[in-house]
């Protein structure tokens, strides 16, 4: 936690923790507002930690935010992050201000769930899982350049890769129902250039069109973090998200 301003929460994704994700932005943020970069349990590492489903990850958000008495909070969320800031949004309004989603989506009930919870079927979706999101080759395509791949992220997926792609699993496979619609105002941050299987810019921009009110902005020469790849693309666009609801 640093800086002075308005509260902005960080909610990172499911490849590696807080510094990974935002270490890029988070000084930058603080000139302006009181910057929290939660660390999630069981994701990444420590798997034995991990909780069961995402209104247990968005109730430690707001055990977090209550025991900072913070209220009126911009969440932030990548990936992962973005479903668990949708689900703190959705179950605590009276917390978050402001939800901004950069590349990715509410929690959503996966398709066929009742024959994916069958053991052989539970294990191709695993390995479906681990091919397009959990392995290293999946980084040529959620990265517009490879290099710029942080090397915690590398290490994680090479070597925990399977572990983490099973705590996903568990959260997907916790979803029964379609998400909530939010009171909470919504914007979207999105990497033009992410590759990931359905997490391109068209369907941020279908999943924006879908919220009325809310608004995209594409973040050029910049995959599924584009936090880390244009840094000064992005704080330019949440200066702009923040500074248009007077909260700057």
């Amino acid at each position: 936690m640093g800086g002075q301003g308005s509260p902005v929460l960080l909610v990172h994704g499911g490849w590696a923790g807080a510094e990974a994700h935002w270490g890029a932005v988070w000084l930058d943020l603080a000139k302006q507002h009181t910057v929290i970069a939660i660390e999630l349990p069981g994701i990444w590492r420590d798997f034995e930690t991990s909780l069961v489903n995402y209104n247990d990850y968005a109730s430690i958000c707001a055990d977090l935010l209550a025991a900072l008495k913070l209220h009126d909070v911009a969440v932030v969320g990548n990936s992962l992050g973005a479903s668990i800031g949708w689900q703190l949004a959705s179950d605590r309004p009276d917390l978050v201000r402001h939800l901004i989603m950069v590349d990715g989506f509410p929690p959503r009930k996966l398709p066929i769930r009742k024959v994916l919870g069958a053991v052989p079927f539970r294990s191709l979706a695993l390995r479906s899982l681990i091919a397009n999101f959990y392995s290293p080759a999946v980084l040529k395509t959620a990265f517009c350049d490879p290099a710029n791949v942080p090397d915690a992220i590398r290490a994680n997926l090479s070597q925990s890769g399977s572990d983490m792609a099973n705590i996903m699993f568990r959260l997907l496979y916790s979803v029964t129902s379609s998400p909530d619609l939010l009171s909470t105002k919504i914007d979207f941050i999105w990497g033009e250039q992410d590759g990931l299987p359905q997490l391109g810019l068209a369907s941020g921009r279908k999943l924006c069109s879908a919220n009325p009110s809310s608004r995209i902005f594409p973040i050029a020469q910049a995959g599924h973090l584009p936090q880390v790849e244009n840094p000064i693309a992005f704080i330019t666009a949440i200066q702009q998200v923040l500074s248009d609801d007077g909260e700057e």
